[in-house]
């Protein structure tokens, strides 16, 4: 990986009028991130989506944006670079911000909007995650809402798809 961050940090210095700086950009913030190197990651998804916010570059970059926040424990600040997609999202980044909002929500505390989000994500024909665990999730959420009854339904339904998810058959 070191290699590729070289690579990347060489397009970008040496070709800034590029029309494929925005993709050197996200690119060497992918390599940063990689590399556990978060502040310099964040730079550069930042400013694609400050000067390049129309670029196919611009949803990645939020997402990774997101995720750093997160990973940090800044959840309410990852929030809006998962639950605003970008019209450059692809439809597997979309679910997969959609999937990160929903967790976003749960780690602050905001169980009845979680279960929300997660019961959104159980209808979805592509989750980012497996059924099963998207229920799981809907389950806990449900849980620490206080809504006991519907969890308990919630977490047999997870149960079960779990089981099955992990069957040879």
């Amino acid at each position: 990986r070191p290699a590729a961050l070289s690579a990347w940090d060489s397009l970008v210095r040496g070709y800034p009028s590029s029309p494929s700086f925005p993709a050197y950009l996200h690119h060497r913030g992918m390599s940063e991130l990689a590399q556990g190197r978060w502040a310099p990651a964040l730079d550069d998804f930042q400013r694609v989506m400050k000067d390049y916010p129309g670029s196919a570059w611009a949803g990645g970059s939020s997402y990774a944006i997101g995720f750093i926040y997160a990973q940090r424990g800044e959840y309410p600040r990852a929030l809006p670079f998962f639950a605003t997609p970008q019209a450059s999202f692809t439809r597997s980044q979309g679910m997969r911000g959609r999937l990160a909002a929903a967790i976003c929500l749960f780690n602050m505390g905001r169980f009845d909007e979680a279960a929300a989000a997660f019961g959104a994500l159980q209808g979805a024909s592509q989750p980012a995650a497996s059924p099963g665990t998207v229920a799981l999730y809907a389950g806990k959420s449900l849980y620490r809402a206080g809504r006991r009854g519907d969890a308990a339904a919630q977490l047999a339904g997870a149960a079960l798809t779990l089981l099955s998810e992990d069957s040879p058959l």
